[in-house]
C-alpha cells in the first residue's frame, strides 16, 4: 500500500537497513527531524519504506548506536539531542577494529 507525500524515499539496491538509517541521518542533518521528534512507529517505517520490521529495527538499532535516537520501549524512537562526545563509528563494518573518530556537534 503506498504512501503518497511521505518524507522517505523508495529503496535503491543496497541493504535496506543501511539505507533506511541513511535516510533518516539525512532528515535529522537536514533539521527536517528535530530532537525530541518521535519517529512513527516500526509497522508505518516498514509500510513507507516497502520492507519488512526486521529491516526497520536493524536501522533503529544503527542509529541508537551511532547516538542520534533513543529508543523507548513501548513508546517509540525519538530524535536524539546532538551530543558533544567523540564517536567510535566503524569505517568498514566487515571490520569494527578499524574506527573513524569524529566530533557530533
Amino acid at each position: 500500500m503506498p504512501v503518497h507525500n511521505s518524507l522517505f524515499k523508495a529503496l535503491p539496491s543496497k541493504r535496506a537497513f543501511d539505507e533506511i538509517a541513511d535516510q533518516i541521518k539525512d532528515l535529522i542533518y537536514s533539521k527536517t527531524l528535530k530532537p525530541g521528534d518521535k519517529l512513527p512507529p516500526e509497522r508505518d517505517l516498514a509500510t513507507q519504506f516497502g520492507t519488512g520490521r526486521m529491516a526497520v529495527r536493524e536501522a533503529l538499532r544503527i542509529l541508537e548506536i551511532q547516538g542520534m535516537v533513543d529508543i523507548r520501549h513501548g513508546k517509540g524512537a525519538f530524535v536524539k539531542s546532538p551530543s558533544t562526545d567523540i564517536l567510535n563509528v566503524p569505517i568498514e563494518p566487515e571490520k569494527p577494529q578499524k574506527f573513524l573518530r569524529f566530533w557530533v556537534y
